[in-house]
């Protein structure tokens, strides 16, 4: 669209945005990330193995609670494992920074300032609360000692782990994780949005409440269930796609040891590399100042503009307070007649096993979608096919370029995937896809 110069002398102002908000960061834990690590490490060494190959009382792992063994197994057989056994020893390379793409080189202050409200995944306009998260990759180096009886035995299986586990080899896959949310920032959260907290016992008073509250303004699903390493309910948000990558880099065998007349616990050792996803921080964005999070004021700045032209200004929120969830544009050449344009390409993934199943089970879309097209600066008149994913003006354009916005009902989206991916039953699993 090429844009007419009014008067290049003319230079203007505009308006200045009031738009104030305190900026904070909150690092979240990242025993948690590490936790995850762990059990989806222990889940792709197993899964090459018959399911009963491993008793779970012979299964240790290195770091966890040096009595989570007493409590799940009978302690004799917890004090004398038997063969076959496997050892997991993770050891997490703090270093790691992607070549340095992950490095805040320019302090707190830099990296705060650089933050956009607008890129934040929750998101409440109303009391202008948002929540915005960075992630980097973890490498997480990994040891499995598998200890056995007999040289034969141990002879077999190093060749079957050769095999099995690609060493020398990468790969990788997606899968869903659930990552955990500070509690301070839940709590100075649900503060600023009017509800009731019990500081003293670090906890809100409705969770039920505030658990539709968060699912209604945030782009990916909450959840709210047991954190086992305090055994408290917290809140999760669950994150679909994020790839993982795995590298097996050598395994070895050992002579055994002579116990007495015998030669036995012949031993293999693998050790793998494992880069997975994992939050680097929340950044906490409000107006007022925060009782639990400490803040840096965060200020629009002024913009001079060159020209003089109607700007399509689409809402942050629908008049329902739906939160926009696409915004595109759209050229068509030919004025001559209204528009009619295809949406199908927007709608993939889960967004779109979701549409169709509501209207599987006959329930309009419009009943959780609203969409919106503006030209020329102007909101326009629109009808939707929902079952060809086509909208259509009733009236001709002035301009070449409209604006599309798509608001969603989030908290009904949110609970339709909950349900249908069944969020609650595993914190983390490959990535599920629902029916299209």
């Amino acid at each position: 669209m090429d844009l007419k110069i009014v008067n290049k002398f003319d230079i203007q102002l505009s308006k200045k945005r009031e738009l104030k908000l305190l900026s904070s960061l909150v690092v979240p834990s990242n025993i948690h990330a590490l936790s995850i690590s762990v059990e989806y490490m222990k889940k792709w060494f197993l899964s090459k193995f018959h399911q009963d190959y491993f008793k779970p009382e012979s299964i240790y792992i290195d770091g966890k609670h040096i009595f989570d063994d007493m409590r799940r197994f009978d302690k004799t057989k917890v004090i004398k494992r038997t063969n076959p056994a496997l050892g997991i020893f993770p050891v997490p390379d703090y270093t790691y920074d992607r070549e340095t793409i992950d490095q805040s080189l320019g302090g707190l202050d830099i990296y705060i300032r650089r933050s956009n409200y607008e890129d934040s995944f929750f998101k409440d306009y109303d009391n202008k609360l948002f929540i915005q998260s960075r992630f980097e990759a973890n490498l997480i180096n990994f040891t499995f000692k598998v200890r056995l009886d007999t040289r034969a035995q141990q002879i077999d299986l190093f060749k079957f782990m050769k095999l099995a586990f690609r060493v020398g080899a990468t790969q990788g896959e997606y899968i869903d994780m659930d990552f955990h949310v500070p509690l301070t920032l839940m709590l100075q959260l649900a503060y600023d949005a009017g509800f009731e907290i019990d500081l003293d016992n670090q906890r809100i008073i409705n969770n039920i409440e505030f658990l539709g509250y968060l699912n209604k303004r945030s782009e990916v699903p909450f959840l709210y269930k047991l954190r086992c390493i305090n055994g408290r309910d917290e809140y999760f948000i669950r994150i679909e796609g994020l790839y993982t990558h795995i590298k097996a880099t050598d395994i070895t065998l050992d002579e055994g040891e002579r116990i007495g007349q015998l030669d036995t616990n012949f031993t293999i050792e693998m050790s793998t590399e494992l880069r997975i996803p994992a939050p680097q921080s929340f950044i906490y964005f409000s107006k007022t100042e925060n009782l639990i999070l400490e803040g840096i004021e965060m200020e629009e700045k002024p913009v001079i503009g060159l020209y003089t032209i109607k700007v399509a200004d689409l809402p942050d929120m629908n008049e329902r307070k739906w939160n926009r969830y696409i915004k595109t544009e759209y050229d068509e050449e030919d004025l001559s007649k209204p528009l009619s344009i295809k949406l199908s390409s927007l709608f993939n993934g889960d967004f779109k096993a979701v549409l169709e199943y509501t209207k599987k089970i006959m329930i309009s879309p419009s009943a959780y979608i609203d969409i919106k097209l503006y030209n020329d600066g102007y909101e326009k008149e629109l009808t939707v096919d929902w079952d060809n994913c086509i909208i259509s003006t009733k009236e001709n354009m002035k301009s070449i370029r409209s604006v599309i916005g798509i608001y969603v009902d989030l908290e009904y989206y949110n609970n339709i995937l909950i349900n249908a991916k069944e969020m609650y039953s595993d914190r983390l699993k490959k990535e599920t896809k629902l029916e299209q």
